[in-house]
């Protein structure tokens, strides 16, 4: 039977400590022992926030790290430039989509598709000399974001390019094509057209795409045309940065469309503007 009449026994709490050594319950000081505890936990998050610093340090300081530029010149010597922060080149395959741009008669290709063919090889070599690299396009599939017009065509018009260059604050922009004449004399070579109204750099940006084009085929015909408002293109114009359109050549040229339709030779053609690129940039201040 139970006694209404015991006084049940007070429980007792284990003390909040990490270790401690055995000791008789006489000197035991739950006082002190709080206070330990207290130290120890300040400690331990002392340390973490010391952790949490360093790491956030050490993180912006890799963020902030400055970047490598390579230029390989005709010696294929390296030269080193560590610039503030990545340069963005814009890159422009001409024509895409249901626009197949020029055609010839010594090649079932589009100019839709060489232009891009070249503008891709472009990009890979200036993303391994350490740019950033937009491009209206890398394929020949319509993005979700353009809408056909009223004949249900996809096209890409000057307006949506120049709206799409401007938007990437790129630093400077390549527009790559294809010529053709209507004209049916073999005529052949490379234009580089620019607006020099539209940038104080624009004129050095071409010639020095120029002189690297002419470096790496001497034995090509390799211009700069400077247009004026009337027969500028969009490209050029509506843009407020460097921006040179490059005629590769021209398809309706029975020797430059063989160039054209040779990989080899187009892999070439991107690796030297990529230099003179690289070179621009290098060299701009």
């Amino acid at each position: 039977m139970q006694n209404k009449n015991h006084t049940p026994q007070r429980r007792s709490t284990l003390p909040c400590t990490l270790y401690r050594p055995s000791q008789s319950s006489r000197d035991f000081n739950p006082n002190v022992d709080k206070r330990l505890c207290a130290a120890v936990i300040s400690l331990l998050l002392l340390f973490a926030v010391i952790i949490l610093i360093v790491s956030a340090v050490k993180g912006a300081a890799e963020q902030n790290e400055l970047p490598l530029y390579v230029h390989i010149n005709g010696n294929n010597n390296a030269t080193y430039k560590a610039e503030p922060q990545t340069i963005t080149v814009c890159i422009d395959p001409g024509h895409g989509f249901d626009d197949p741009g020029a055609q010839s008669d010594f090649t079932d290709r589009y100019e839709k598709d060489l232009n891009l063919e070249i503008a891709l090889v472009l990009a890979e070599r200036l993303e391994e000399l350490g740019y950033d690299i937009i491009m209206t396009r890398d394929s020949d599939l319509p993005p979700e974001s353009l809408l056909p017009n009223e004949s249900g065509l996809y096209l890409m018009n000057p307006n949506k390019r120049t709206e799409f260059i401007r938007n990437s604050r790129a630093d400077a922009v390549v527009s790559i094509h294809c010529n053709a004449l209507e004209d049916p004399l073999d005529v052949s070579g490379t234009g580089l057209y620019y607006y020099g109204p539209s940038n104080p750099l624009t004129l050095k940006f071409a010639n020095v795409l120029c002189n690297t084009l002419r470096s790496a085929f001497p034995e090509r015909d390799i211009e700069t045309v400077g247009t004026g408002l009337e027969n500028s293109l969009a490209v050029n114009r509506d843009v407020s940065v460097p921006s040179v359109l490059v005629e590769v050549g021209y398809l309706t040229s029975r020797s430059d469309c063989a160039l054209l339709c040779d990989s080899t030779w187009c892999r070439s053609f991107a690796f030297a503007l990529a230099e003179g690129i690289d070179e621009f940039m290098i060299n701009k201040k």
